[in-house]
């Protein structure tokens, strides 16, 4: 798809900010108790991959999205419903870029 451009949402554990296989992180925001934006269990990085690496060994399936990710589950594995309506609001009220 790299012809294409698509805006992508991950919600997941977050993604590391400086990994090599990613250019296009517009958007890294945090919804958990835990203050980080970083990755701590490697997850949500590797969600991150499948979509939109740009590493050329091993492309993600979309390399050219601009990813905006959502740390939704902490370094245990957890995510709660008093952490989701704050998030719920954010992301319906959030314009991100259409895609083209």
């Amino acid at each position: 798809m790299t012809s294409c451009f698509f805006n992508s949402g991950i919600f997941d554990t977050g993604v590391k900010a400086d990994h090599p296989h990613f250019r296009k992180i517009k958007e890294r925001t945090n919804w958990t108790h835990e203050r980080t934006l970083n990755d701590g269990l490697g997850h949500g990085t590797f969600v991150a991959g499948v979509v939109a690496s740009q590493d050329g060994e091993c492309p993600g399936f979309a390399p050219d999205a601009e990813i905006h990710t959502f740390r939704v589950f902490t370094n245990d594995q957890v995510s709660s419903v008093t952490q989701a309506s704050p998030f719920h609001e954010y992301s319906n009220t959030t314009q991100l870029p259409p895609d083209h």
